[in-house]
């Protein structure tokens, strides 16, 4: 009887497969392929630079030598700016880093005091045993392209000058290192995968079910309903998977350290996808089943979750009405947490017991209304 009972679910798992799977063509494009295609126009769009770009840097100091070193660089819109004594120097510095933020300026150095002194006894000394290097700060932020080549040429000048430089990212823990932009697409691209799979592949095909009468056909039979959902719901993983690994590839010839994700990337996106099939059930029965509302909400919540939810853009850069938005949508945290391990979150806190709470309200809110489930005949 259990074999039997087995067998049965198995041919039930293989029919759900082939019709959601390998007969449709669109499924396997737009949820499988397409996310590798998205990140690949993204980083290739935005993750270049034209070297004839103009960058505006400013320079906290006074430096004879380094005036004449920024005139030569083209690409540079060089400005000195001097202070008189400590209290106005951190004024100023208050004032680049807040033009550093809202990106008015793409990056900034801070010169200690005699620069030119400095660096002339240090270039002197360098090779004798008494050799020591002149320390400068560079302000950037690594995740805005334009920043980030202004922070690697200026490296590159103080390298060259034989300068040691110390190199701060002001950006609030957004990173605490050099990353490309690469790093910082893929989980947003990986989020953008997850809500297809759920919004436009189980909650679309859930009603198709519904709408052509197939899981009314099944409630003669002793096919339980609960089995056919699921198998939809794994359906739907098993290419959600293989768009992941897909993606992944590609995404490791960009150069994104993909196994440094890997882990939390395991537990958010499962915690995604019982939220996402909960909040897919949910709204199948408060829609009544009806075509237009499901494809209305799917619409809806998908632009809406990709856009404002910081996929392809710094929630810490994004104007507080955005940013606190977008701590109402679920699948911020998934992404934002997959970025916590290359400290590119833009929230502190949240990562798991928000998606959690969603999960326990989406629960009891089915287990209530799980009747309405059931086909009626119309």
């Amino acid at each position: 009887m259990k074999a039997t009972k087995t067998k049965s679910s198995l041919e039930l798992f293989a029919s759900v497969f082939k019709q959601f799977f390998l007969r449709s063509k669109e499924s396997v494009f737009w949820l499988v392929i397409f996310p590798t295609v998205l990140f690949l126009i993204l980083t290739t769009i935005f993750g270049n630079i034209e070297e004839n770009v103009e960058l505006k840097v400013k320079i906290l100091g006074e430096s004879k030598i380094l005036e004449n070193v920024f005139s030569d660089i083209k690409q540079f819109q060089a400005e000195f700016i001097t202070f008189a004594d400590d209290v106005e120097k951190s004024s100023k510095l208050k004032e680049l880093d807040k033009e550093l933020r809202s990106g008015k300026l793409h990056a900034f150095v801070v010169l200690p005091k005699n620069f030119d002194s400095e660096f002339s006894i240090a270039t002197i000394l360098q090779k004798t045993k008494f050799q020591r290097k002149v320390e400068v700060n560079i302000y950037y932020v690594p995740v805005r392209q334009e920043s980030k080549l202004a922070g690697d040429i200026l490296s590159s000048v103080f390298n060259s000058l034989g300068t040691r430089e110390v190199v701060t990212v002001e950006t609030n823990k957004l990173s605490e290192g050099e990353f490309e932009y690469n790093e910082f697409i893929y989980p947003g691209v990986v989020g953008m995968a997850i809500l297809s799979v759920f919004i436009f592949g189980f909650m679309g095909e859930v009603e198709y079910l519904y709408r052509r009468g197939v899981l009314r056909r099944f409630y003669t039979t002793p096919v339980n309903i609960i089995n056919i959902l699921i198998f939809t719901a794994i359906v739907n993983m098993i290419e959600l998977i293989l768009g992941i690994l897909v993606l992944s590839l590609f995404a490791n010839l960009k150069g994104v350290d993909v196994g440094k994700y890997l882990p939390s990337m395991v537990l958010h996106i499962s915690l995604a996808c019982v939220l996402l099939t909960l909040l897919s059930l949910n709204v199948l029965i408060f829609s009544k089943n009806k075509p237009s509302r499901v494809f209305v909400f799917g619409q809806i919540y998908f632009q809406v979750q990709m856009f404002a939810g910081g996929f392809y853009f710094p929630l810490k850069f994004a104007n507080p009405v955005v940013k606190n938005f977008a701590r109402f949508l679920p699948l911020t945290y998934t992404v934002d947490a997959i970025r916590l391990a290359k400290n590119l979150n833009g929230f502190e806190k949240g990562h798991i017991i928000v998606p959690i709470v969603y999960i326990v309200l989406l629960g009891i809110n089915l287990l209530i209304f799980s009747k309405r489930l059931k086909v009626a005949e119309e």
